[in-house]
């Protein structure tokens, strides 16, 4: 019952409310782990969702996505969040495809992301390569049980 008790108490934040506290803690997280003093440093965030996949019938990748472009805006235009820091993203659409999705997790990683948000449908792959990578991978939406 507690646990239903969490999710009563953060339903009422909006979607936009809760990226932008993920953005943050992830910020804080990176630049905490980050070099010490270096000043400026801009944080790839990987993006993977599923916008044309055949399975695509929540089509929640799109609500997603406008809110987390909003809190990326928000996170990086407000100073005092990141200490001078910045956050961009890379997006790629991963259809629905547990393939196409490792091979997205692995080509983020190379263009130089450091977590990942996503996938939308199953995430057991793409998590297993993003910690072998020592690397964080939030699922806004997952269908992996354990």
């Amino acid at each position: 019952m507690a646990n239903r008790k969490y999710w009563v108490q953060w339903s009422h934040w909006s979607m936009a409310q809760l990226l932008k506290l993920i953005m943050t803690l992830l910020g804080v997280f990176l630049i905490c782990n980050s070099k010490v003093g270096v000043k400026g440093e801009t944080f790839t965030i990987g993006y993977m969702t599923n916008m044309q996949g055949r399975t695509n019938t929540q089509k929640q990748g799109i609500v997603i996505s406008g809110a987390i472009s909003y809190a990326l805006d928000v996170v990086n235009n407000n100073a005092s969040f990141l200490n001078g820091h910045k956050l961009q993203m890379i997006y790629n659409d991963t259809e629905g495809d547990t393939l196409l999705g490792t091979y997205v997790t692995i080509q983020q990683w190379r263009e130089g992301a450091i977590a990942f948000f996503g996938p939308e449908d199953s995430c057991a792959v793409e998590a297993t390569v993003a910690a072998s990578l020592n690397l964080p991978m939030i699922s806004y939406v997952s269908t992996f049980l354990h």
